[in-house]
């Protein structure tokens, strides 16, 4: 059955939650929304994920303004579990036109797809169980998922997330000349029992160096690194603190946080969520990989580069990677040379 967007009149997004499905996550998914919205603007869309999962209906909602009709919390079951979960759940009696399944757990797509009434896309067996081709995906996680809006024709979007007005004049009247140069330092992590942090003495260290060369270093902290905040103050003066000095009644933190990162002229963040927002806002991002994969979470952003723990010794311990390697390659990335 050939694919016409005319006939698409409603859209399920499938999106599993699993316990470490984080901000970071989420924000990787965005992207292919952002695609599907191009090629089915009218279409009615639900997403559909699993509990406890809010993120799109709580701090990310405003990335999905006006392109997602309905959020379903949808309880997930276990990946063995063949009880039919799926048809008797919150869309039981319900069909849809085009169903995107975004996990690739087989019995999970097995359930799902009797939900789609003309096209089913899933990367599940490779595609396989897909009403159209889909292009073989790559490793990383947003551009993996943008396969399955390649097979409906959709180009690949770029960086920025689009975001409503409100949130780019406040990240204005924060950075007014973005012709200065200012450079994101995001030390922080939202699991650091997973050992994901590079030393924060670096990572203050590497802002000092911004400052002295005429760059405004913006420290990008939140409420999970309260007690860095103080130290972080008194070692970097003149460092620009989104969280908490700017916060604007009536904004969502995150999504003000990505339209800051429009105006940065670049930044270096932990694999974590703060290296996902400064690439929704569309900038230049250098990311520090130990215990997680450096290709599926590579941000999706306006230019990328990487450091890897491994690299520096064979360990996954963060602190193996150098400072002076991390000074270098966010310096390489700053003046426009992409690196791997």
């Amino acid at each position: 059955m050939a694919f016409d967007p005319a006939r698409i009149a409603s859209v399920l997004v499938y999106v599993s939650s699993d316990p470490d499905d984080a901000i970071g996550e989420n924000l990787m998914k965005l992207p292919m929304l952002h695609a599907l919205r191009a090629v089915l603007p009218s279409a009615r869309l639900t997403w559909a994920h699993g509990a406890p999962n809010v993120f799109l209906s709580g701090p990310l909602s405003p990335f999905v303004e006006g392109r997602i009709d309905e959020i379903v919390s949808w309880p997930d079951w276990g990946p063995d579990d063949v009880s039919g979960s799926a048809r008797i759940g919150p869309l039981k009696g319900r069909r849809f036109d085009l169903v995107i399944d975004t996990q690739e757990r087989l019995r999970r797509t097995l359930m799902v797809r009797p939900l789609a009434r003309r096209h089913f896309l899933s990367l599940a067996w490779r595609g396989r169980l897909s009403t159209l081709r889909v292009p073989a995906p790559p490793r990383n996680l947003p551009r993996r998922l943008l396969a399955l809006t390649r097979a409906l024709g959709a180009p690949d979007p770029d960086p920025p997330i689009a975001l409503p007005p409100a949130y780019h004049a406040a990240a204005a009247a924060l950075i007014p000349d973005p012709r200065v140069p200012h450079v994101a330092i995001a030390p922080g992590a939202g699991a650091k029992e997973k050992r994901k942090c590079w030393p924060l003495d670096r990572f203050l260290e590497l802002a000092r160096r911004q400052t002295g060369r005429g760059r405004v270093p913006v420290l990008y902290l939140g409420p999970g690194e309260a007690d860095w905040l103080a130290h972080a103050r008194a070692e970097v003066p003149g460092a620009l603190f989104p969280w908490p000095d700017h916060r604007p009644p009536g904004l969502k933190g995150i999504a003000l946080d990505a339209a800051i990162a429009s105006r940065l002229a670049g930044g270096v963040a932990n694999c974590a969520g703060p290296g996902h927002i400064l690439g929704a806002g569309g900038a230049r991002v250098l990311s520090l990989f130990g215990p997680t994969d450096a290709v599926k979470f590579l941000p999706w952003a306006g230019a990328n580069a990487s450091l890897r723990a491994q690299d520096f010794g064979g360990t996954a311990e963060m602190d193996a990677i150098p400072l002076q390697a991390v000074d270098d390659t966010l310096e390489a990335l700053l003046a426009g040379r992409h690196m791997p």
